[in-house]
């Protein structure tokens, strides 16, 4: 923990480790002066710099690390076989702060993990953040001590465009095997392999060392908000991981020099919070704090017995507490999985397909336009800036250049680090690095509803040059919603994800065969021409054939398939197939009559035959 106490001659209270062993009693770890421990915690980095606080503890190999911070984050490692001895039972374990900054760490795959950088605030020619393993015990040739951390990511995970580039890492969180790392803004997520080969999940392509490397969400940076200014807190619970962002919209609220910016931001305000099964698809949980325009950031996400507990800061009204239990079970649809086409298919075309969700008779397709921050401003009359020293910065044509001005640092140095609510030194903390085209600043603006269709597809043009968000709710004949599915951008940054299924089977349906035969491959929703289906039920002597298909989508195992085709050599029919995998295999189809009435549905359990599914 850390102290928000100063003392009168202006020096900061010590930052202090407090033991408990029954969650209601704590005792201070010792930090008396002259000892390690006590020395550290009470010295200058630097000449402007202290240590202010511990950000991070973790158990590793029976010894207990923790991260020693200054007051914006970045510090050492430090480590104890006996903690709660405090003084000179604790040493450092990492190179001094100047010179690896480190911000949190995770222990993965048998290592420690740690992620470094420092905001551009601190060092204006950042090369980036860094990820970094250590076993703890290998001696580091340059020091002769312990201990020896070797690259994993460094250079911002290669970023070389600078107003994508992330500063610093600020947090992990583990998923199905594999390693997320999350940043400071401009924010991006990676993941890390058990090989320690990555993945880009959030965040803007780029060349690396082993190849290009494109967002497998298919979001950009912030997940498609320049307002997400950290990824700030990871955790796992019921087979998810769940992610809160801090959000500085809460910086310009009020301020009539940015009102502009005040009110195209009203939706956005508060804390982002998502969740993924797989790092692919991501639910947004809520974009606007809870509801609570104030609460500006996910400081902590802890899973118990009970449920997942998250804590807010709230700058302005203070913080809360929110506890999940898991999903609501009990709604009468549940949401459909959403995927949308790559740009690299489909141009600037935003192509959407989903999983048909039993039940649903339409679905309600919504849409969020992103906005780049500099076209929010219009010319308008030179503005006095007001400073935190009570002076003023004279900005000609302010809302025209305010970006402008925030990107080249000129505000940075008047307000010197500092974030006032009532100056434009909060919009500076906010805005910056801000922009230049292409940039990380974009603000998404209120969901509308667009579309109610009873496909299972939907496209348009992409109504601007940026991505833009979309989510589909199911709706049955009653009038009953599910809820939101998972957001995707579009059109997506991912690469095209490749779908096949094929072979031959089938399964006895009152003493008679009913089977499927198909060779059908696809590039995202898009099903090559090629591609063929045919099922029939030897019973009525039923025959269908596949002569076109709307779409394809894949969800675990499962593979669905939509189209039109003949019926008994008659057309005008549609046709909703699907393919399970696993053991046993399980297929069936849903066809209908050109006014949608249902005229044939079947499936069943392969008895016999094979059918072979592949995505990547």
């Amino acid at each position: 923990c850390g102290s928000a106490f100063i003392t009168p001659n202006d020096t900061w209270v010590p930052p202090r480790i407090l033991r408990t062993t029954d969650g209601i009693n704590y005792t201070e770890v010792p930090i008396d002066p002259g000892t390690f421990l006590g020395n550290i915690v009470r010295s200058n980095i630097n000449s402007t710099t202290k240590y202010r606080s511990f950000r991070s503890l973790r158990s590793y190999n029976g010894t207990l690390y923790a991260q020693l911070g200054d007051y914006v984050g970045a510090g050492v490692v430090l480590r104890s076989a006996t903690p709660s001895a405090g003084n000179n039972a604790w040493q450092q374990v990492s190179p001094p702060r100047d010179q690896f900054p480190v911000w949190d760490f995770s222990v993965f795959n048998n290592y420690l993990y740690v992620t470094t950088g420092v905001p551009k605030t601190q060092q204006a020619s950042n090369p980036g953040y860094g990820v970094y393993k250590t076993n703890g015990t290998t001696i580091d040739p340059t020091t002769g001590v312990c201990c020896a951390f070797s690259p994993i990511v460094t250079g911002g995970a290669y970023q070389t465009n600078p107003n994508f580039r992330a500063p610093n890492g600020l947090s992990f969180g583990q998923l199905n095997g594999q390693l997320y790392v999350g940043t400071n803004r401009p924010t991006e997520l990676i993941r890390i392999n058990p090989d320690d080969s990555w993945d880009l999940v959030v965040g803007e392509p780029r060349q690396t060392p082993v190849g290009y490397k494109v967002p497998v969400s298919g979001f950009g940076n912030g997940f498609a908000s320049g307002v997400n200014g950290h990824f700030w807190r990871m955790a796992t619970y019921n087979g998810n991981l769940y992610l809160g962002t801090w959000d500085w919209s809460v910086l310009i609220q009020g301020i009539p020099l940015v009102a502009t910016l005040d009110h195209a931001g009203t939706a956005q305000y508060g804390f982002d919070l998502f969740r993924t099964p797989d790092g692919v698809h991501w639910t947004a949980i809520t974009r606007a704090g809870m509801g609570t325009p104030y609460n500006t950031g996910v400081r902590s996400l802890e899973p118990t017995p009970m449920g997942l507990f998250l804590g807010n800061i709230g700058e302005r009204k203070g913080g809360e507490i929110f506890l999940t239990t898991g999903p609501n079970l009990e709604a009468p649809l549940q949401p459909p999985r959403l995927d949308a086409a790559s740009e690299q298919l489909v141009g600037r075309q935003s192509i959407l397909s989903w999983t048909p969700m039993p039940g649903a008779a339409h679905y309600r397709v919504y849409r969020s336009t992103l906005l780049s921050l500099p076209a929010l401003f219009k010319p308008a009359a030179s503005a006095a800036i007001p400073l935190p020293s009570g002076d003023t910065d004279q900005i000609d044509q302010f809302e025209a250049t305010l970006v402008q001005e925030v990107s080249s640092g000129a505000i940075d140095s008047l307000c010197g680090g500092v974030a006032s609510d009532t100056s434009l030194c909060a919009v500076d903390q906010g805005l910056s690095p801000a922009t230049t085209t292409p940039s990380p600043s974009v603000l998404p603006q209120p969901y509308q509803l667009i579309a109610v269709t009873s496909a299972t597809t939907y496209s348009e043009p992409a109504p601007t040059d940026l991505q833009s968000i979309y989510w589909v709710r199911a709706e049955d004949g009653m009038g009953n919603l599910s809820t939101p599915s998972n957001i995707v951008g579009a059109p997506s940054k991912a690469t095209p994800r490749t779908y096949a299924v094929s072979g031959s089977a089938y399964f006895t349906d009152q003493g008679f065969q009913e089977t499927i035969s198909l060779n059908v491959s696809a590039q995202d929703s898009l099903v090559q021409p090629n591609s063929t289906l045919t099922y029939t039920w030897a019973k009525t002597r039923m025959r269908f054939v596949a002569t076109a298909f709307t779409t394809i989508s894949i969800n675990g195992n499962d593979i669905f398939l939509s189209g039109t085709g003949t019926y008994n050599g008659m057309s005008g029919y549609g046709f909703t197939a699907q393919v399970k995998g696993g053991t046993p295999q399980r297929f069936g189809i849903a066809i209908t009559k050109a006014d949608g009435s249902a005229i044939f549905n079947g499936s069943g359990n392969v008895t016999a035959g094979n059918l072979k599914m592949s995505s990547n």
